[in-house]
């Protein structure tokens, strides 16, 4: 304890001054090995975000989309009613690349600002040629699942486009329902012992399976059709236009399996660290001096 002895106020004035560090984790370095597409929509201007991966998939942004800021750095603002962005080769052609994985990863970083109606999911990222019938492949991570209030995350995948049902579908629980304006990490691994998928770098143990069960295998390369890679939005849904309203960052894709250590690792390293609050007690002449017994 503290003793009041030995005090020396050499004035009655006492300023009291509070300062706040903001916490900032460090950048972490993303192992390259198997990376197959990232977009960090890292840019401050214009309708063009670039792809960090090998394959030149850079994003457009479209219909009033735009930079605004992400869990690190810039992310992308969607509006919620049209705004998207369409990832595309360069030269304009298709995302043939991002159908290639039999195996591996997606990470995408997210937050929406408002719960799902009626009929209404929040689309974070697609790869196929539409959803819910007959003819149909795709790959999708989205928020809702077409019930009013419906905030849980969904990964489904629907692989041999002959019918309306997908092959593979689970979600984070039917008591793990998120938040509106909280950042998210979801990071989806699926190999061929099964999949998995971590939220904030926890292992969702308790997911629910609407379709298929944790031995399925169906990822990136099931995509019979991966015509159009979108954020933000998906084609052909028979429910009517369906968009993200929010910011989404950090979208990655690798062809190889991250660890249970990786998914925890990348979400320390990213996610900002509290703020630390600094009280400095000044006053004008001698600071209060205080002798520890």
């Amino acid at each position: 304890m503290f003793e009041k002895s030995n005090r020396d106020l050499s004035t009655s004035l006492l300023v009291v001054v509070v300062v706040v560090v903001m916490g900032a984790s460090p950048a972490m370095a993303l192992d390259p090995t198997g990376l197959v597409g990232q977009w960090s929509f890292s840019e401050t201007s214009g309708v063009v975000t670039a792809d960090g991966g090998p394959n030149a998939l850079d994003g457009e942004l479209l219909d009033g989309a735009q930079f605004a800021g992400g869990i690190l750095g810039n992310g992308v603002q969607l509006d919620g009613v049209d705004d998207y962005v369409n990832v595309t080769a360069a030269g304009g052609g298709g995302p043939t690349a991002l159908g290639g994985p039999a195996q591996g990863t997606i990470s995408v970083w997210f937050k929406f600002n408002r719960v799902t109606e009626d009929g209404e999911i929040f689309p974070i990222f697609y790869l196929g040629d539409g959803v819910d019938d007959a003819g149909y492949s795709s790959i999708l991570i989205e928020v809702g699942h077409a019930n009013a209030g419906n905030t849980r995350l969904y990964l489904t995948v629907w692989a041999d486009g002959a019918s309306s049902a997908p092959t593979q579908c689970f979600d984070t629980g039917i008591f793990n329902h998120l938040n509106t304006d909280e950042w998210y990490n979801f990071v989806g691994v699926v190999g061929p012992g099964g999949n998995t998928g971590y939220l904030n770098g926890l292992e969702l143990t308790g997911r629910h399976y609407n379709f298929g069960d944790e031995f399925d295998t169906d990822f990136l390369a099931d995509v019979a059709n991966p015509n159009v890679a979108w954020i933000g939005t998906i084609l052909n849904d028979p429910r009517g236009d369906q968009f993200f309203p929010g910011r989404i960052d950090e979208v990655l894709v690798y062809d190889r399996l991250w660890s249970a250590a990786e998914a925890l690792d990348y979400y320390n390293a990213t996610v900002p660290e509290p703020a630390t609050v600094i009280v400095l007690a000044l006053g004008a002449g001698a600071l209060l001096k205080r002798r520890r017994r």
